[in-house]
């Protein structure tokens, strides 16, 4: 195989912190904020709203769910569901959609024990689906 065009073209010393919220504490590692929330709300208006790239949902009970942030485009955020046997609604932000659903209220189901991943593809429109056993 060919050499990659892109490569050497970034090069890391030393810790940073990207806009977005991605940190390199080092030359080798980069990491995602990791967070936990529970659950709330019965739609979009008073769900739980996320607020790191990498979100445990706690409180699931197959009404109440959590929402996207507004983000900026080719954010990538990572909700895993903890709650064995209970479902969470995942929504997106005010006016966004996720994968072309109803504006605000248009939620994707996130199985029991099951993960997330969606990322902001445009203005208000975040694309992603659920990780199934893998």
């Amino acid at each position: 195989m060919g050499e990659s065009r892109f490569q050497n073209d970034i090069k890391v010393e030393g810790a940073f912190t990207a806009a977005g919220g991605i940190t390199a504490s080092d030359a080798t590692t980069i990491k995602l904020d990791v967070g936990t929330i529970a659950a709330a709300g019965a739609d979009n208006t008073d769900a739980t709203a996320i607020v790191d790239q990498i979100t445990y949902v706690t409180a699931s009970d197959s009404a109440k769910g959590v929402k996207l942030p507004s983000g900026n485009i080719g954010e990538i955020y990572i909700v895993h569901n903890t709650v064995a046997g209970q479902t969470l609604l995942l929504y997106p932000p005010a006016s966004g959609t996720i994968n072309g659903g109803t504006a605000t209220t248009g939620s994707v189901v996130v199985a029991a024990e099951e993960t997330a991943i969606l990322f902001k593809a445009a203005a208000n429109t975040w694309f992603g689906g659920v990780l199934v056993d893998f």
